[in-house]
């Protein structure tokens, strides 16, 4: 971790360290069987990866998402921010377009034998309900 200085404000930098989060939303009292669901699918994309369909549909899903984010001028100021914390500069809408290009089941099956996710992780649980 490094701290840099610009323009009168401190950002920390975290170089080599990142987040792989797996969001489920839903009822209180269903809550032990979500995190089920949610634990059985992590077991089986660390077990057999990602099928060639499954990224076709995400990347898709993706471009719509960047082709509509690129229309919005809220979330355009938001993308500068996170660009400039994470990337150190501001990427264009085609600098991101790329990056969804080059991902693939092999890119996943990598990044995964990387940084796999066998374990139990952090559980982070926000709602009405004392538990677990």
């Amino acid at each position: 971790m490094r701290g840099r200085r610009t323009s009168g404000a401190v950002s920390i930098a975290y170089e080599h360290c990142g987040l792989l989060a797996f969001y489920a939303d839903g009822e209180p009292e269903r809550c032990e069987d979500m995190l089920a669901a949610l634990r059985a699918e992590i077991r089986a994309v660390s077990e057999r990866g990602v099928g060639a369909d499954e990224v076709r549909r995400v990347k898709n899903q993706r471009r719509t998402r960047l082709a509509l984010e690129a229309e919005s001028p809220r979330t355009r100021a938001m993308q500068l921010v996170d660009d400039l914390e994470t990337h150190d500069c501001v990427r264009t809408a085609q600098a991101r377009s790329a990056a969804v290009e080059v991902v693939s089941a092999r890119t996943i099956a990598l990044y995964l034998e990387q940084y796999p996710i066998d374990g139990d992780g952090l559980l982070r649980f926000y709602g009405p309900r004392d538990w677990p």
